[in-house]
């Protein structure tokens, strides 16, 4: 489908922690740039984990939406794609508006050792691709969320 084909297509995406999008600003950049433009990491929402790796995120989001039948726009896109690309930026904006959810990922437990991916104490395997947890990522107790 067409997660698979964009963790091919994607294989040059930088998958960096500096919280900069591709295309937008190289990391070559900011070493020729003055100081006023280089900033500090984001500290991760759960610093227990790992951040989930690009790749990882683009596929789930296309894993999603490829699934989703949305209405074509009057000034209609290149392509299907796109176009559910445009519809999925458009509901994620209206979820920007819904309240802060200060327990988000307190039910994510383990860490996909393959994808990256942070699954729930539930979940017997990724809930991405498929690999199952080893006895080291699935300690009795974390606390959840950093402040």
């Amino acid at each position: 489908g067409g997660a698979a084909a964009l963790a091919a297509s994607s294989a040059n995406l930088s998958d960096s922690s500096d919280g900069f999008a591709h295309g937008a600003v190289s990391k070559e950049d900011l070493r020729q740039s003055p100081a006023r433009h280089k900033r500090k990491p984001a500290r991760l929402w759960v610093s227990r984990f790992a951040e989930t790796p690009a790749q990882t995120r683009l596929a789930c989001i296309v894993d999603t939406i490829e699934h989703w039948n949305t209405r074509r726009r009057h000034d209609s896109r290149c392509c299907a794609m796109h176009g559910t690309i445009c519809s999925a930026a458009t509901t994620l904006e209206t979820l920007l508006g819904w309240p802060c959810q200060q327990d988000w990922f307190a039910s994510m437990t383990w860490q996909c050792a393959s994808c990256g991916l942070m699954n729930g104490d539930g979940d017997d395997e990724c809930a991405f691709c498929g690999t199952e947890p080893t006895d080291a990522q699935m300690p009795d107790s974390f606390p959840s969320v950093d402040g």
